[in-house]
C-alpha cells in the first residue's frame, strides 16, 4: 500500500516536473521569439545612419546632424557657405561687362569730341568744363547770326565761325593757321569771291565760289555740326557774368577823355556809359601791367569812331570790352585790341582793325583786318 502510494507520488512529481519543464521551455521559446522580433526593429537605426551618406534624404539628415554637432560641423559649414556665396562672382562679371561697355561709349564720345575739336579749334584752357565744346575765344570771328564782309577786302588770320550765312568778298581767310584742318565753319550758305582760304571750309547749306583759291584744304558740305544755339546761350551768360562783377576802379570822363584807373594787380573791372564812349576822343587805361581788364559798356546802341585807345601798359590778350546790352553797334576808322563781346549785337564795322576776337550776333562791313590774339585769362564759370 505504501509502495503504491510512493509510486503514485513519484509519478505525480515526475509529471509536475515535466509540466514545469514544458512551461520553462515555452517561456524560453517565447523569449527567443521576442528577442528575434526586437532585433530587426533596432537594426534599422545603424543601417539608416550608415546609408545616410549615399541617399539624398539621408544626406540632408547627415548635413543637419553635422550642423548641430560641435567641432566637426563648423568646419564643413564654411565651405558650404563659401560655395553658396560664390554666385556673387556674377557681380565682377557684370562689372566687367559694364566696364567693357564704358570704353566703347568712351571711344565713341572721344571720337565725337575729336571731330568737334577738329571742326571748332584746338582745345583752349579758358573755356569752362561745363561748355568745353564752346571755345568761342579760339576764333577771330564768332558770329551767332550772319556775316557779310563785302565792302572791301582784307584778311582774317584766325578761325571763323558763322551760325547762318556768310559772304566774303576779296578776303583772305585763316592766313595765320596751317592748312589741312577745319578753319572756316558756316552753318548755312557761303559765298566766296576772290581771295583765298587756308584749310577746309565746312558749310551746312550751299557753296558759291567765284575765284577763291583753297590752300591746303577744300570746301566740305556737311550738316550743321556745331551747336550754335548752345553757343548763343553760353555767350549771353558770359556777358551777364562779366556785367555783374563789382567795379574795382574809377571811371572819369573829362575833356573828351575817359580814364579808367585801378590798382588791382590781378583783375580790374570798370563800368563805362556807352553815350560817353561815343563822345570821347580817347580812352586812357591806368592799371598794373599784369592785371586783366574788363570794361563793361552799357547801352543798347553803340557808336565808336576815330577814338584813340591807349593800351600801352596793358596786355591786349587780357582785355575784354563787354557790350552786354548792345543790339546795334557802328564801328568805323577804329583800331581795337582785346575781346569785343557783344552776343546780341549786329556790328557794322568798316575801315579799321581788331586784334583779338569778335563775338557778336552779326557782322557787316569790310576793309577791316581781323588779327587773332587769344585771350589768356579764364572766362567766368557759368
Amino acid at each position: 500500500m505504501v509502495s503504491k502510494i510512493t509510486s503514485k507520488a513519484r509519478i505525480s512529481i515526475t509529471g509536475i516536473s515535466f509540466l514545469l519543464f514544458l512551461t520553462l521551455f515555452a517561456g524560453l521559446l517565447s523569449g527567443c521569439q521576442s528577442a528575434g522580433n526586437a532585433s530587426p526593429t533596432a537594426a534599422p537605426t545603424p543601417t539608416a545612419t550608415a546609408g545616410a551618406v549615399t541617399t539624398g534624404a539621408a544626406t540632408t539628415a547627415a548635413s543637419t546632424q553635422q550642423t548641430t554637432t560641435a567641432p566637426q560641423t563648423t568646419a564643413p559649414a564654411i565651405p558650404t557657405v563659401t560655395s553658396t556665396a560664390a554666385p556673387t562672382a556674377a557681380v565682377p562679371t557684370t562689372a566687367a561687362a559694364t566696364s567693357a561697355a564704358v570704353p566703347t561709349t568712351s571711344a565713341a564720345t572721344s571720337a565725337a569730341a575729336q571731330t568737334t575739336s577738329a571742326i571748332t579749334s584746338a582745345p583752349a584752357p579758358n573755356t569752362p568744363t561745363a561748355t568745353s565744346n564752346l571755345k568761342l575765344t579760339d576764333f577771330s570771328l564768332f558770329l551767332l547770326g550772319d556775316l557779310n564782309l563785302s565792302l572791301g577786302g582784307s584778311e582774317v588770320t584766325g578761325r571763323v565761325a558763322v551760325a547762318k550765312n556768310a559772304n566774303f568778298v576779296s578776303y583772305n581767310l585763316a592766313t595765320g593757321l596751317p592748312g589741312n584742318q577745319d578753319n572756316v565753319l558756316v552753318g548755312g550758305n557761303i559765298n566766296l569771291s576772290g581771295g583765298n582760304v587756308h584749310g577746309n571750309v565746312l558749310y551746312g547749306g550751299t557753296l558759291k565760289n567765284a575765284g577763291t583759291a583753297f590752300l591746303d584744304g577744300q570746301p566740305i558740305q556737311k550738316g550743321n555740326s556745331y551747336d550754335f544755339n548752345a553757343a548763343q546761350a553760353y555767350a549771353d551768360k558770359i556777358a551777364t557774368a562779366w556785367a555783374n562783377l563789382p567795379s574795382t576802379g574809377t571811371t572819369t570822363f573829362q575833356y573828351g577823355v575817359i580814364t579808367l584807373a585801378g590798382n588791382n594787380s590781378t583783375q580790374n573791372v570798370f563800368q563805362v556809359n556807352g553815350d560817353d564812349l561815343a563822345k570821347a576822343s580817347s580812352l586812357k587805361i591806368e592799371v598794373p601791367p599784369a592785371a586783366s581788364l574788363i570794361i563793361n559798356v552799357s547801352g543798347s546802341t553803340i557808336s565808336l569812331g576815330n577814338i584813340g585807345i591807349d593800351l600801352s601798359n596793358v596786355n591786349r590778350q587780357q582785355v575784354v570790352f563787354n557790350f552786354y546790352q548792345a543790339n546795334q553797334m557802328a564801328l568805323s576808322s577804329l583800331n581795337l585790341e582785346g575781346i569785343v563781346w557783344a552776343p546780341k549785337a549786329t556790328v557794322n564795322f568798316s575801315n579799321g582793325s581788331l586784334k583779338g576776337t569778335l563775338v557778336a550776333q552779326g557782322l557787316n562791313g569790310g576793309s577791316v583786318r581781323f588779327e587773332y590774339a587769344p585771350y589768356t585769362k579764364p572766362l567766368p564759370a557759368v
